[in-house]
This record gives C-alpha cells, structure tokens and sequence, in this order.
C-alpha cells in the first residue's frame, strides 16, 4: 500500500509538473529584447526570451539596473504590458520589443529607429498633441516629427523673439558653450562668420513651458529645467546660413566640467529642432555626412509619401544661388550639400530630432549638420537642446567632483532665496571653487530659490558689474541674499 501510494504520488507530482508547462507554454511570449535605442545606429540584434509573468519581466531589469521600454516609448509595467503589445502586433514574426536603459550615469532613453528609414511611431503617447514620428535616417539617428506645434504657438516664439521686453532678444548669432548672462561673455568674440542668421533665446512664458515639456515627454526624458538651454529661436533672412558643425561641446571645452557621457559626465544628447514657418526655396537641415535616402532608385521606391514630402531631393542648384554667393565661398560650396545630401526640408509646424550621443554615450560625428542659405523668402526656427545630465552652468556641481550634498567640509543644507530690489535685471551665479557658474536672471521685485550649502558663495551681477556677495554659513536652514533697496522699486 506505501509502495502504492508513493507511486501515485509521483504519478501526480508529474502530471502536475507537465500541466504547468503546458500552461506556461499556452501563455508565454516571445519578445525581442534590444539594448538601449536598438544599439548603435539602431541595427544591433536582438536576444528573444519567453515570459510568461511579471517575474519574467522584473528579471529583465536585473534588480534595477534598466528601466524596461517598449518600441512606442511606453514603459513595460509588467506581463500584462507586453500581452497587449503582442495582441496588437502585425504577426508572429515580429514579435513586441524590450529596449533595455542602464539607469545609472545619466543614461537617457533613445528612441529606437526600427532598424530602416520609414519606421513610423503613430500618435506618441502622454503628449498633448497628435504627434508622430517617422526614421529619416539611423546614421544619423534622425527623425522627422509631424506636427509637433501649432501656428499659434509658432507665432507666439517668434513674437516673444522680437519683444522689446527680452532681454535675450534677437542679435547676430553667436557660438561656442557661455551664456549670453555670463558676465565674462564676449559678445564680439562669440560672433561667428559662418553663422550668419539671428537668434534669441525665450526662457519664460507659458507657450515656451508647454513646447519644452512636450520635448522632454516626447524624448521620455523626465523634465527638469538642468537638462536643456531653453529654447533658441532663429531668423534666416536671405543669403544667411549656419556652416555644418555639431551640437555636442568636445571633450575639452573646460576643465571645469565632465564633458564625457560615456565616462559618467554630461554633454548635449538630442536636438530637437522646430520649424516655425515655411520657405520658399531654401532653408533646409542638412546632414553633410549622410547621403539621402532619394539619392537612388531603391531608395526612392522604398521612400514613404512624407519622406518624399519632407527630403530635399537630389537635384541641381538652383540658379538664384549663382546671384547672392561667390564661386568658391563657403555658401556656396554648403549650397551643393543641400541639394546633394540628406537635407529636411522645413514645414511649419513639424520638427525634426536628432541624437549628438549615441546609446553608450558615444559622441556621434554623423550628427554635424548645417543650416542651409535661405535662397527665397525668410526662416524662422527653433532649436531645443536637451543633455543628457545635468548642462553645463547648472547649480549643481559638474559630473565627475563631488556632487553637493556629499562634498567634502561643507554640510548643512540651505534653502536660498534671491531677491531683486533693485531697479533692473540681475543676474545671480554660484560659485563652489571652481569660479562663478550663471544660475538665473532675476527681473526687478522678483526672486528665485536655490538648494545650496554651507560655504557656497553666491554672486550678483549686472553685466561685468559685481553687486553683491553672499555666502552661505549654514547658521539656518532658510537664507535670503537680497540685493537693492525696495525703495528704489
């Protein structure tokens, strides 16, 4: 009877066993996992797994170190996530995808190309308009985003551009990594011949709050004003362009910040860049080390309808070119690039965006581009940058020395509020040892706060001019350092 009862109960435990692995068959799913952004240039292979539960899925984010997303951008919550992904796929063959986002180091989400130009993101999701986005190009990781603002929201960027209330107002372009508020910015120096258009930069109002924070939900990048340099709005009248160049800043900018993403530091990591009205011939984005996907038969068979509304052709140059620029000046030689390489063509309204780093923090030399001479008509633009840390002139301190709250002597945490009695603009800058960085401009009767520490100095300026100092002695948890008389106001 023992012997009996032991065999059936082995014969039980076994049946047990294989109705388990039926069932875990019968709901399994095959997915396709992929490093961040599918990989350099978006064509690394995927690893498939089956899961079956949300076990299964935790597993994949190795106790924490990835943050699991889905080809929409949408976090993978759990099994029930992936079943619906599954539901809604084309067939068994493409099977839904894992993009795997280290979380640590300032890592960033990228968005995946889908592995050809074409690939078509519907509807992204969390926004508060009806915007898609479509892969250009995986080398440069480049998209097209359509409709990403409105004409309302387009005229209200270039009004606030032009207002004589700006104190960022329109100016000759300049280049290279300071604030037009550092006090030791030279203007002169700045300005670039092969930068010849205007700009201004808009860095309030409740229009240019609402773009920034679609951006940064359109890039999955959670929003924070430390991570972006506001919103850079340009004019193009005619015969004015940018000469090809990148967005990130080289490793060796300034030694007082980490310019290395791959090593831990911060650098710029996408652009995206708006198109605020329309051209009449001219104007495009253009790419110089890529070639355009129309620039062949296959190409152009393989091209969606919008990839032939929004690509600049191969053709040749126009003759009006021949009338504003010299033979061998650099417009005319970047002129040939236009409407021989991958170039966008503007359309108000729409966006493009591109990656300066690639998904292990590589700085990517395929992202240099130029803004082609306007031939006819007037452009007006755009351009976000959004880092992939912490930007350089933050308040906090730069990647790579010790960061604030563990720096070594100072404790005592402070809430500082700066305030502005005087009769003008200030601008206000901190300084940790390793000289003054900007931190905000403050309009007349206004403030703004800061977290700062014991042994911070803070600094007020108008221009050149130094007009206070103030450092914090940690003697209480909340500090004001105001500057002026509020009679004067």
């Amino acid at each position: 009877m023992l012997l009996l009862c032991t065999s059936v109960h082995r014969t039980c435990a076994r049946c047990a066993l294989l109705v388990a692995i039926i069932l875990h068959n019968a709901t399994a799913i095959r997915v396709a996992v992929y490093e961040n952004g599918g990989g350099r240039h978006g064509k690394a292979p995927p690893e498939h797994k089956e899961i079956a539960s949300d076990a299964d899925v935790a597993a994949l984010a190795e106790g924490g170190k990835f943050a699991l997303y889905d080809a929409h951008g949408d976090i993978v919550k759990g099994f029930g996530h992936l079943e619906k992904n599954a539901a809604g796929a084309a067939n068994d063959a493409q099977p839904p995808s894992v993009y795997l986002v280290p979380t640590k180091d300032f890592s960033q989400f990228i968005w995946p190309t889908g592995g050809a130009a074409g690939h078509r993101v519907e509807r992204v999701g969390g926004l508060d308009r009806d915007v898609s986005l479509e892969t250009l190009s995986l080398s440069p990781r480049l998209f097209y985003v359509q409709n990403f603002i409105s004409p309302e929201e387009a005229a209200d960027l270039i009004a606030s551009a032009v207002s004589p209330d700006n104190p960022y107002g329109l100016r000759p372009s300049t280049t290279g990594h300071q604030s037009w508020t550092d006090g030791e910015f030279d203007e002169a120096a700045a300005t670039s011949s092969s930068r010849t258009s205007e700009n201004a930069f808009v860095v309030a109002g409740d229009v240019a709050m609402r773009v920034k924070r679609r951006a940064f939900q359109m890039l999955r990048v959670p929003f924070d004003d430390d991570l972006d340099d506001s919103i850079q709005v340009l004019r193009y009248k005619q015969r004015q362009a940018y000469i090809a160049h990148s967005d990130w800043f080289t490793l060796q900018t300034d030694d007082a910040h980490n310019w290395d993403p791959a090593a831990g530091g911060t650098n710029r990591m996408a652009t995206v860049f708006l198109y605020l009205s329309n051209v009449t011939e001219g104007g495009q984005t253009v790419f110089v080390n890529a070639e355009s996907p129309l620039a062949t038969a296959e190409g152009v068979a393989a091209a969606t309808a919008s990839m032939e509304r929004v690509l600049q052709p191969p053709s040749a140059v126009p003759a009006v070119a021949a009338d504003l620029f010299k033979p061998h000046s650099w417009e005319a030689s970047m002129v040939k690039d236009c409407y021989g390489k991958l170039a966008v063509r503007p359309r108000q309204g729409d966006a493009v965006l591109f990656y300066s780093q690639g998904p292990g923090g590589t700085l990517e030399d395929d992202s240099e581009h130029g803004g082609c001479p306007v031939l006819q008509g007037e452009k007006w633009a755009a351009n976000m940058w959004v880092w992939n840390g912490p930007r350089y002139q933050t308040a906090r301190a730069p990647p790579g020395r010790s960061a604030q709250k563990a720096a070594p002597g100072r404790d005592g945490k402070v809430s500082l509020k700066m305030a502005n009695n005087s009769p003008a603009a200030l601008d206000f800058y901190f300084d940790i040892g390793g000289g003054p960085v900007m931190f905000a401009t403050v309009q007349p009767g206004k403030s703004t706060g800061a977290e700062t520490y014991k042994g911070h100095t803070w600094v007020a300026k108008r221009g050149k001019s130094e007009l206070g100092r103030f450092v914090v002695d940690g003697t209480e948890d909340k500090q004001v350092f105001a500057v002026g008389d509020k009679d004067e106001l």
